[in-house]
């Protein structure tokens, strides 16, 4: 179910009208596949045995389900081709990335139908677009396309070296992206994430780094520099100096902003470790300024800095300006799949505080719902003001 939640976040009511218009591509014609996709897509249902219950109520685990399922997954999979890259949140790099890997998958069709011509003249302009967004893995397989095209095919011996050249260099700073990607990934699965002791990682994170920072000063990528710099910044905070992982991350950040492109993630990532940096350190007139950079980076409504949990001088009765951020029902406080400590779902009951405000009347008993609430197929969860008599919670 989470694979269907991911791909109808992206996969929007809108982008399938706009291809139901276009005409010869997938469309959710079934009534009941078209169904799941609501249910999936308004946050209804959460796991298999609630969908089945909805489309399929009285049957167990009916093999028809999950072929519907997979007919959505599928279908929705045929549409991500369609993504409208002329939306305003996506940012340059990632509409490169999309168009790259939407041209290499043509280039591969044509070359499965022998439209030779056509592929190198595709491989040509989008090895160009490949090496200015640094997305090695695909330039080395362009480049490697061309080699074999000009050795085998044309028999062109200046134009095999080229690309034969151009195929080894990028083979090498792609396995130093690999390298670097890798120890960092061993790193936090090995060292951060259970716990083990400050020194045994600031030992491991400064063998990793050891291994990577010959590679860091001879190519400058930006898979590379992510994964190294994150390195780097292991190795001090596993012991607590926040002064020097500040300057790692204006190192980082300087070779980000450098770059022709607006490389978001890792500014966003750089950002804000620096910013949790200055809090440690008390600075927080400096804490502030990093977090008001990180917020020119980030899409409105995307992400709540704000970790009122962590902070022991937060208002929890919210009667300060900090204190009624937490309450923006239209900002979330978790990414999808973060879970977090219950809290009667307080932005849905601020939602219906402030709709309730603006129609002039009284909140009711039955105007705000959580969301195990709405998830529960049988009704077994309620919830509202038990002083109201015409709550359901009074009537229980």
């Amino acid at each position: 179910m989470q694979e269907l939640r991911e791909l109808t976040d992206i996969v929007t009511k809108k982008k399938m009208k706009a291809v139901s218009v276009l005409g010869g591509y997938p469309t959710l014609s079934n009534a009941r596949m078209m169904k799941l996709y609501d249910l999936v897509a308004e946050d209804k249902v959460q796991t298999d045995e609630q969908a089945i219950a909805v489309l399929f109520p009285g049957q167990d685990n009916p093999p028809h389900y999950f072929r519907l399922k997979n007919a959505l997954r599928d279908c929705l999979h045929r549409m991500l081709f369609l993504i409208d890259l002329d939306l305003p949140h996506y940012h340059l790099r990632q509409k490169a990335y999309f168009e790259c890997y939407r041209q290499w998958a043509t280039m591969k069709l044509l070359v499965g139908k022998n439209a030779r011509a056509s592929q190198v003249s595709l491989a040509t302009d989008l090895l160009r677009m490949t090496r200015k967004y640094e997305f090695t893995d695909l330039t080395v397989d362009i480049a490697r396309s061309l080699r074999l095209y000009y050795g085998s095919i044309e028999g062109n011996l200046k134009k095999y070296e080229q690309y034969k050249a151009l195929t080894h260099e990028y083979d090498e700073v792609f396995q130093q992206e690999n390298l670097a990607e890798e120890l960092y990934t061993d790193l936090v699965l090995r060292f951060v994430n259970n716990k083990s002791v400050k020194q045994d990682v600031h030992q491991q994170a400064k063998a990793a780094f050891d291994k990577i920072e010959p590679a860091l000063a001879q190519y400058d990528t930006y898979r590379l520099h992510l994964s190294g710099r994150l390195i780097e910044v292991l190795v001090h905070t596993s012991v607590n100096d926040y002064r020097q992982t500040v300057a790692v991350c204006d190192r980082a950040i300087r070779f980000f902003e450098a770059k022709e492109y607006t490389a978001n993630i890792p500014l966003q990532i750089f950002l804000q470790q620096e910013m949790v940096c200055f809090v440690q350190l008390r600075d927080y007139p400096s804490g502030k300024a990093v977090a008001q950079r990180g917020l020119l980076l980030l899409e409105e409504g995307t992400f709540n800095w704000f970790k009122y949990h962590d902070n022991d001088k937060f208002d929890f009765y919210m009667n300060d300006d900090l204190g009624k951020m937490v309450l923006n029902p239209d900002v979330t406080v978790r990414s999808r799949g973060v879970m977090e400590k219950c809290s009667f779902c307080v932005q849905r009951l601020q939602a219906a505080k402030l709709d309730a405000k603006k129609e002039n009347r009284m909140l009711k008993g039955d105007d705000a719902k959580t969301a195990c609430q709405m998830a529960c197929p049988t009704n077994a969860i309620v919830f509202g003001n038990a002083w109201d008599k015409e709550s359901s919670v009074n009537k229980v």
